[in-house]
């Protein structure tokens, strides 16, 4: 089983209300990128993330987050496939 990892390490940016984003993306600069930018607005907090389909549809799972951000051209599955089974799901 794949582990989840969420990214929300720093107590500061864990913001009342803040909307929980999980990024999926097969690039770790990027992801770390991303998470960087959005934890600069209070509004967002990055919950966890995943390099791949299957990782991603378990993190989603277990961290139920608002919003999904997804790269399309992802190893195995697409991101399109990957929207479709979580819209499925979820």
């Amino acid at each position: 089983m794949k582990r989840v990892r969420s990214t929300n390490k720093n107590p500061k940016y864990d913001s009342p209300g803040a909307k929980r984003i999980v990024i999926v993306d097969d690039h770790p600069l990027f992801r770390k990128g991303l998470e960087q930018l959005i934890h600069s607005d209070g509004a967002f907090a990055v919950c966890g993330e995943a390099s791949n389909a299957s990782e991603a549809m378990d993190v989603i799972r277990k961290l139920d987050p608002d919003l999904a951000i997804v790269d399309i051209s992802l190893p195995g599955a697409n991101g399109i496939e990957l929207i479709k089974n979580i819209r499925a799901e979820f």
